[in-house]
């Protein structure tokens, strides 16, 4: 078992996904019955600034997670440099049944025609974390 502070982590895994698919996990929350559905996506995206819409500009990246029929969905959005992005701090994605924080931490590079994603899945206790 590896412990950072009070998180326990569950899950820790290095992983390639090519452009244009998506990665399914299936993982164990110790308090739970059933295994947690989770889908990562990696998307590009675009908006259109300026006179006549000329110009277009990434915005920042960012990550969205919602629940799609028992599917935790996340969405990395435009963690596209080479070098790549990372949360500076575990990010809160949602929790377990008892209450427990299920958090967050990526590293996430765009490599070509693959994104590489270090992954870690935490649970706390619902305390000052």
């Amino acid at each position: 078992m590896i412990s950072i502070g009070n998180r326990q982590v569950i899950f820790l895994e290095t992983l390639l996904c090519p452009i244009g698919e998506y990665i399914d996990l299936k993982v164990k929350i110790p308090s739970e019955k059933d295994l947690w559905r989770i889908r990562v996506r990696f998307s590009e995206v675009s908006v259109t600034i300026g006179e006549k819409n000329k110009v277009k500009e990434k915005i920042g990246p960012y990550m969205d997670a919602k629940e799609e029929d028992g599917l935790w969905v996340i969405n990395f959005v435009n963690w596209s440099n080479r070098s790549g992005h990372s949360f500076d701090k575990p990010v809160e994605v949602g929790r377990d049944n008892n209450g427990n924080r299920i958090s967050l931490l990526v590293s996430i590079a765009k490599l070509s025609t693959l994104y590489r994603i270090h992954m870690q899945i935490m649970v706390a206790e619902d305390k000052d974390v």
